[in-house]
């Protein structure tokens, strides 16, 4: 009979979404952050292509924030669509990484590192323009990679599972704190909420809402593949 690992995969998620809770706003995180943006980014870049548009570059800045340079043929639809894969692409993507790298063999999370590692390089060469994204994609490439290849279960699959699941829930802390803004704060920048509020008739909080509710039940469906047994 095989072992039940669901505990010790369930207290490594536990772990890893206390962290990100208690060290939101702490340097701590800051690579997992940009990690996280980037697939904010990757979201993005992957919807542009679907309703038919193009990606010219991609930009992870140190503030923590970025940037998809696009072309979309003008639709409403189409705009809704990509604005909102930013958020819930991110949320998709770490619940995929985090069902494949919690539960099977241990070389399932080996994968997963390769897969973040690979993707990173793969963006650096086709959309990454300034130095600071390619450092970052550079630096944390080969970390990721060297760590897959060499590292032993013990540290690759809680990192595995650590990074899956901060990328899953960084949508709604993300999303968190733009909800705790009010509308007029100056202070917090243009978000994609506020893009889609600026050509339709809905406020940037009402599509903070539906991200974050979407979100959720991105996480639920990812903590039931966890909690099922193999």
């Amino acid at each position: 009979m095989a072992r039940d690992d669901r505990p010790a995969v369930l207290a490594t998620v536990a772990i890893a979404t206390l962290l990100g809770i208690l060290f939101w706003h702490s340097p701590v995180l800051y690579p997992l952050k940009l990690l996280a943006v980037t697939l904010h980014e990757t979201g993005h870049a992957l919807a542009t292509y679907l309703v038919g548009g193009h990606v010219e570059a991609i930009s992870i800045s140190r503030y923590e924030g970025g940037v998809t340079h696009l072309r979309v043929p003008p639709s409403l639809w189409r705009q809704v669509v990509v604005s909102s894969a930013g958020y819930v692409g991110s949320t998709v993507f770490g619940a995929l990484l985090l069902r494949l790298s919690a539960r099977g063999k241990p070389v399932r999370a080996r994968v997963v590192l390769y897969i973040l590692g690979g993707g990173l390089l793969l963006l650096a060469l086709l959309y990454f323009r300034d130095l600071f994204s390619w450092a970052f994609a550079a630096g944390t490439s080969a970390v990721l990679l060297v760590v897959a290849r060499f590292a032993p279960d013990l540290v690759v699959r809680p990192l595995a599972i650590g990074i899956s699941t901060f990328s899953c829930l960084y949508a709604l802390f993300d999303l968190r704190d733009d909800l705790w803004h009010l509308p007029w704060d100056a202070h917090r920048g243009l978000t994609d909420a506020d893009a889609l509020a600026k050509i339709l008739p809905l406020p940037a909080l009402f599509w903070a809402v539906l991200w974050s509710a979407l979100a959720v039940l991105v996480v639920i469906w990812a903590l039931r593949g966890l909690l099922r047994r193999r």
